[in-house]
């Protein structure tokens, strides 16, 4: 489990932030997420081009805020966290054992997103703001 995590976040990085060529404008992008009212302690953020094929930007959530930078245009936002789940265990590759993690952001955000943002040529004048529900 940890092992496909890590190569899936690894995977994530390389589709960030290689194969681009310089040409390409890119913007500041920052903001906020909350969840349930609360700051998210830390996740992911992607941003996948809703128009056209592209590569992904994103960055990492810490204390609910995120800033990385961005090619413009429409995008469709997805947002992940991990936490530890209480009192279970995995075996790693190494032969150690780990807690097991659980994906806790709720799907609408992420694998069936219905976050969108739009990224201006000029840089957004104020930064995102993404107010996530658990729905309890």
């Amino acid at each position: 489990m940890r092992l496909h995590l890590t190569l899936s976040v690894l995977g994530l990085f390389f589709l960030c932030g290689c194969g681009g060529s310089d040409e390409l404008q890119r913007v500041s992008v920052d903001g906020t997420v909350t969840l349930d009212g609360e700051p998210l302690p830390d996740g992911e953020i992607v941003l996948r081009p809703t128009d056209e094929p592209g590569a992904a930007d994103g960055g990492k959530i810490e204390e609910g805020s995120f800033s990385f930078e961005a090619t413009p245009g429409a995008k469709t936002v997805e947002i992940t966290a991990w936490r530890e789940i209480p009192g279970s265990h995995e075996q790693l590759e190494s032969g150690e054992s780990g807690s097991s993690r659980e994906q806790y952001v709720p799907q609408e955000y992420n694998e069936k997103t219905t976050l969108t943002a739009d990224i201006p040529e000029s840089g957004l004048e104020s930064p995102l703001t993404f107010e996530l529900k658990t729905g309890s």
